[in-house]
């Protein structure tokens, strides 16, 4: 339950539980633009795009996630972020993410978009990557 003033947030991926606890505000990537959500928002669904999730906690605290295409829900002070994948901002190596990149676009390069399957996984995990990057350089 959320303490009173802020909102009882969860974000959850296939692979479970990436972020549970109360905050003071969350930013979500949702389609038609980035959402922030208080307390007391009015009850929502919206679908969200590759980008950052960002729960902040307090005004020195804020915990960053990058995520993929999803849906957030708000009802009263209940924020529930459904994703395919959320890693925290924090735990990325920006070389790393870089060089997963440049393997993403490679492999891209080597698809022939006859493949209508290889080719869209090849799109995504380029995409993926970008989404991972651009992160990376935004959380300096």
């Amino acid at each position: 339950m959320a303490e009173p003033g802020s909102l009882h947030v969860r974000v959850l991926t296939p692979e479970g539980l990436a972020f549970e606890g109360s905050a003071a505000i969350v930013f979500a990537p949702s389609a038609a633009g980035e959402v922030g959500i208080l307390p007391r928002h009015e009850p929502m669904v919206c679908a969200l795009k590759y980008g950052q999730t960002r729960v902040r906690v307090s005004d020195d605290l804020e915990h960053g996630f990058v995520t993929t295409d999803g849906f957030v829900t708000i009802d009263g002070d209940g924020v529930l972020v459904l994703v395919g994948e959320a890693l925290p901002v924090g735990d990325i190596d920006p070389a790393q993410a870089k060089a997963e990149l440049h393997a993403a676009e490679e492999a891209l390069t080597l698809v022939s978009s006859e493949e209508h399957v290889a080719y869209a996984r090849a799109q995504t995990a380029v995409r993926r990557a970008q989404n991972i990057v651009k992160a990376t350089e935004s959380h300096k």
